[in-house]
């Protein structure tokens, strides 16, 4: 990959539901990057075409709504770019100049494949969940980390696509986990960059409709898929106390267990893998 900015483009993904807040996004990013930028109408209703006029901005609609993996990587698969920055509808890229932070950053770390951004709310606080460090410590040290937060990173294409990128049948919730197990096990790496600041309004994750069940039945997949089973066993059982406490009933977790679908393409992580994610903070366990 060379170190020329037209190696970057972006890729916003929107329902249509923020079009002031989209407009901001599409501008921070024309003032953060400068990059050519790529609006997915994630939707099936007709995409306006105020958009359109400007530079470097395109706008593309799948005609339905693809979820939140399937219309990124809806996206992905419409632009050639080696290196890919993804942004929620309501972010706003706060940094500047990091057309050349990314390039170089991915030029002298050939093994990475996705780097993650600061998600900070509009009081400039970072929220525990959007930590790819365990716990609420670690939010300010850059380096190797266990997950990324899709709305606020840039991605390989090279490596998204050896992995077979996202599970688009997840819709929502858990794909970036399931992604970033796969990379692991398969010798790339997942960084986190806190220097690189998105803005993104504070937001409770079970706002969508049946988050829970759904984030449960995503996690059964990313952990049959990826985790060998001694650490899929304690993985499943502490994540699913924690859900049973957040609201999901033992008799969904247990029918999920028992009648969901196991992927295909199972393929446990070796125990290498499992001592590098241990080795950073972040332990598949968790």
């Amino acid at each position: 990959m060379n170190s020329h900015q037209t190696d970057v483009a972006a890729v916003i993904l929107t329902t249509g539901s923020r079009p002031d807040d989209l407009a901001a996004s599409v501008r921070s990013i024309a003032e953060g990057i400068g990059c050519q930028t790529l609006i997915v109408w994630n939707s099936a209703a007709e995409s306006p075409d105020k958009f359109n006029p400007q530079s470097n901005v395109t706008v593309v609609s799948p005609g339905s709504n693809l979820g939140i993996p399937g219309g990124r990587s809806f996206g992905a698969e419409q632009l050639t770019n080696e290196v890919l920055v993804f942004l929620d509808d309501d972010a706003k890229l706060l940094t500047t100049g990091v057309g050349a932070s990314l390039t170089q950053h991915f030029d002298e770390n050939p093994n990475c494949a996705v780097l993650g951004f600061r998600i900070t709310d509009e009081t400039g606080t970072q929220s525990r969940r959007h930590n790819p460090r365990v716990g609420r410590r670690g939010a300010d040290r850059p380096g190797p980390a266990g997950t990324f937060l899709g709305g606020a990173c840039a991605v390989r294409r090279s490596a998204f696509n050896a992995v077979g990128g996202y599970d688009k049948s997840f819709f929502y919730s858990m794909e970036e986990q399931d992604l970033s197990w796969r990379l692991w096990d398969a010798g790339w790496e997942v960084h986190y960059k806190p220097e690189i600041v998105v803005s993104h309004p504070r937001t409770d994750p079970t706002r969508h409709e049946n988050a829970l069940i759904r984030t449960w039945q995503n996690r059964v997949t990313a952990a049959r898929r990826s985790l060998p089973l001694p650490i899929r066993v304690v993985h499943l059982v502490l994540h699913g106390t924690r859900s049973i406490r957040m609201g999901l009933s033992a008799r969904h977790l247990v029918h999920v267990l028992l009648q969901h679908p196991r992927p295909s393409d199972s393929k446990p992580m070796s125990w290498r893998t499992v001592a590098k994610l241990t080795r950073i903070g972040r332990p598949p366990v968790v």
